[in-house]
């Protein structure tokens, strides 16, 4: 009996443990300017969008991790990258071909976690492009993540997509 009510004392000591409260922040750490975060993420994702009318890689590697699990989804079934080296030889390729890119971003919305180290954006780009002898107009739905580092924002998910005109599935 003696055994029982200890190993039922020890049990619950764990529950306990368990269920307390998680830690509060470190008093000495500066509050995080959450709007200046904003901005530099911001800054960060309109990178995105100057590649494209500047037809200049250097921006992708400014704006995403070069982590070889980074992950991006494109808009055709071809485009699932994963690694920035791969997502970079394409993206270089299509830089490459596009010609007189014209944009204009809409609805953008980047928002930042409390912590200050975590981002998460989205927004609508309308793209003009020239491929070959094709001029071609699309609207582009983009949304990712962004991780603070040692050197700044950083895009380490990213997605595009192009909306379909009605409905893909009626419902």
């Amino acid at each position: 009996m003696r055994k029982s009510l200890g190993s039922l004392f020890f049990t619950a000591s764990l529950l306990a443990a368990g269920c307390a409260p998680a830690s509060e922040p470190a008093k000495d750490a500066p509050p995080v300017d959450l709007s200046a975060e904003e901005d530099a993420a911001r800054a960060v994702v309109d990178l995105w969008e100057r590649m494209w009318v500047e037809e200049e890689i250097a921006l992708f590697d400014q704006a995403f991790a070069q982590d070889p699990d980074m992950v991006i989804f494109g808009t055709d079934a071809a485009e699932y990258w994963v690694g920035y080296e791969t997502a970079r030889e394409s993206l270089e390729h299509q830089l490459d071909v596009f010609e007189d890119t014209e944009s204009t971003l809409r609805n953008q919305v980047v928002k930042v976690h409390e912590s200050g180290e975590v981002a998460w954006f989205t927004e609508m780009m309308d793209l003009e492009v020239t491929s070959g002898e094709e001029r071609v107009d699309l609207t582009v739905w983009f949304s990712g993540v962004l991780e603070k580092r040692n050197d700044g924002w950083k895009i380490v998910q990213f997605h595009a997509s192009v909306p379909v005109s009605g409905q893909a599935v009626e419902y």
